[in-house]
């Protein structure tokens, strides 16, 4: 099930762009694909404002797309705003695949299973635990500051042309700050680039999940019928976005 807290429309995101001045961002930003290794930044985009949120991220999907060309290692800032007038800090997130061998990653998938058990009606719990995200179907990546774990999120193929979003999870101390957002914005791009035509995903309808399901409708996600075998209709919702 996906995540129930956190729609993390607060943050700020740089990307795309390599280190450079202010004065120069744009003026160098077609060098970008060759500033391999190096931390981004550029022109920020505020995720809580409109146009702003655009360019965001149209930036964040440019980042994630010489990812895949080039490889991991690259790097994305997010500038999130810690207390009222106090400031923002920068985050380096890290974004990459994960076999789910590091005991933080394990403890925060139980930590989103337990969340979906306590949220939401015992028939109708469809978050994967640890070994469900080993299955072959499924490919999970994890969102690092450092060596902080800061968030996760899966992809499940159901078939050639279509994937589902699952384990939408952000550690506890860093929801609200955008992680949320730019995993998602990761796996619309890793799934495009695996040739799927349609993203599909089942999250809650209480109050619960309320944040998870704005971010998807902010997203361009919209409201669907059951698919690959869900049948509720009274508890469950869903949503799909065509890629």
């Amino acid at each position: 099930m996906a995540e129930g807290r956190g729609s993390e429309r607060h943050a700020r995101l740089d990307a795309g762009q390599p280190r450079l001045g202010a004065a120069h961002r744009h003026r160098h930003a077609g060098r970008a694909a060759g500033d391999a290794g190096r931390p981004w930044a550029g022109h920020p985009g505020q995720l809580a404002r409109g146009g702003g949120r655009r360019r965001a991220a149209q930036q964040v999907r440019a980042w994630l797309v010489l990812v895949r060309r080039e490889g991991a290692g690259r790097l994305c800032r997010c500038h999130a705003p810690v207390g009222r007038g106090a400031g923002r800090r920068v985050f380096v997130i890290r974004i990459e695949r994960d076999d789910l061998s590091r005991a933080d990653v394990v403890a925060l998938v139980a930590l989103h299973v337990a969340a979906a058990r306590e949220n939401s009606p015992p028939e109708q719990v469809f978050a994967l635990d640890a070994s469900g995200l080993r299955e072959p179907a499924v490919a999970l990546w994890t969102a690092w500051d450092g060596g902080e774990l800061l968030g996760m999120g899966a992809l499940k193929e159901l078939d050639p042309r279509h994937g589902e979003i699952k384990s939408m999870r952000t550690a506890p101390v860093h929801q609200r700050k955008g992680v949320a957002r730019l995993m998602l914005d990761h796996l619309i791009v890793e799934a495009r680039g695996r040739g799927y035509r349609r993203l599909s995903l089942e999250t809650g309808g209480n109050a619960a999940f309320a944040p998870a399901r704005a971010m998807y409708e902010a997203a361009g996600f919209t409201p669907a019928e059951p698919f690959a075998g869900y049948t509720d209709r009274a508890f469950s919702r869903y949503y799909t976005l065509a890629l």
